[in-house]
């Protein structure tokens, strides 16, 4: 609980009380911890466009989202700018801020909504292997597939911290048929099946 003071951050907003015409009206603003570094998935890592540019969309889907004044709305779309240069995202984000206003709009437009029939897509799963894979995904399209990418090497795949541990030293359910009959015994032991 905190208190004491005409703001408070509530999970990633800044809302104060205001006093406009002798009236407290709440005003938002855009909370980020101190901690904060805005580092994301960088430009030139073997990872999907769409996986860099997540942490983009979000911020401005967020800043597009929260009725913020115009200080405020300002000084965000310098904080998301900030965001795209430590990252090394070639992306100019005051235009995909008013492109992403402009579909805000028209997607809650009601007569262009009529028109727009939903139709299943139909989506394919594959490892992003670069250029590659993003020509695969173009050809895909033409058939009316939508891709999902997944990144082919992960921290997992490139190092283990740990020695594998032989079969026989672990422990757990096992199996055990009789040599003379078809007879199966099936246990269950915490030490290990050598023993």
């Amino acid at each position: 609980m905190e208190g004491g003071s005409t703001s408070i951050p509530y999970l990633d907003l800044n809302i104060a009380l205001v006093e406009c015409n002798n009236v407290l009206k709440p005003e938002f603003g855009i909370y980020r911890k101190p901690t904060y570094t805005a580092v994301s998935i960088h430009w030139n890592s073997l990872h999907p466009t769409q996986h860099k540019l997540a942490c983009i969309n979000s911020a401005l889907h967020r800043l597009l989202s929260i009725p913020l004044t115009s200080q405020a709305y300002e000084n965000e779309l310098q904080q998301i700018e900030k965001m795209a240069h430590i990252n090394g995202l070639p992306v100019n984000v005051r235009v995909m801020a008013r492109r992403k206003k402009l579909q805000k709009i028209l997607s809650e437009s009601n007569h262009i909504a009529d028109h727009n029939e939903k139709k299943q897509e139909k989506w394919v799963r594959l490892p992003f292997l670069g250029r590659p894979s993003e020509i695969l995904a173009r050809e895909l399209h033409r058939f009316g597939y939508r891709t999902g990418f997944y990144p082919a090497t992960t921290v997992r795949n490139l190092s283990t911290l740990k020695d594998p541990v032989p079969a026989g030293k672990k422990s757990g359910v096992y199996r055990i048929t009789c040599g003379e009959c078809s007879s199966v015994y099936i246990g269950q032991t915490g030490r290990q099946f050598n023993k």
